[in-house]
């Protein structure tokens, strides 16, 4: 399996070598996963044996059921509720991101089986874009860390602990360092040849590092 992600920032030489990479591998046993937006309008070759799935934005039953899934089952007032669907309009990265960010800023916590605000609704600011929220989550976070992240953010999506060793200037603790990025869903880990690897949770937060 080939998997081809956002599709819709591909150049015209990337859209080349993808049309040459399907005429080569139409015969074989290969499949092609591309994910792009609405406005990817390249007419790929071989049309006709092409699946197109189109994602559709989420029912409200949909929304109900992420949040609750994000939020542990506990239930989030209900005027919160109603202003992270309206900001995020359903988009669940960014649903997740502003409640992760909300946490981290101590206006909102868990009690019980519910959610509660430390300070008044109308108070609250809520970035209007996903990258907005990205930028404000990494913001707060202690320099070395920030430092660490942006680092790796040059590196790439997905990036090594041993050649983050070598290009970033802080090396103490690093490893403490990385973990709490681990812990703050900044970033996933993983292994890769008995080596350390490391992969953005999402290509947004690494745009904005």
């Amino acid at each position: 399996i080939l998997v081809l992600e956002d599709f819709h920032w591909a150049d015209e030489d990337s859209l080349h070598l993808l049309d040459f990479l399907i005429g080569k591998l139409r015969n074989q046993s290969v499949s092609i996963v591309l994910n792009a937006r609405p406005e990817f309008d390249h007419a790929l070759p071989i049309q006709e044996i092409i699946t197109d799935i189109r994602l559709s934005e989420l029912s409200e039953a949909d929304i109900a059921r992420l949040l609750q899934q994000l939020t542990g089952a506990a239930r989030l007032p209900v005027r919160l509720r109603d202003l992270i669907v309206v900001k995020t309009e359903g988009n669940p990265f960014f649903m997740e991101e502003v409640i992760l960010n909300l946490q981290e800023k101590g206006m909102l916590v868990r009690s019980g089986e519910r959610y509660k605000l430390t300070c008044s609704i109308d108070k609250l600011e809520i970035p209007d874009t996903v990258e907005g929220v990205g930028l404000a989550r990494i913001d707060q976070l202690e320099r070395r860390v920030r430092s660490i992240l942006q680092c790796a953010s040059v590196i790439g999506q997905e990036f090594r602990y041993r050649m983050l060793v070598q290009v970033s200037e802080i090396t103490q603790r690093l490893r403490d360092h990385l973990i709490t990025l681990v812990d703050g869903d900044y970033v996933f880990e993983g292994s890769l040849a008995e080596e350390l690897e490391y992969i953005f949770r999402h290509i947004v937060l690494r745009d904005v590092a």
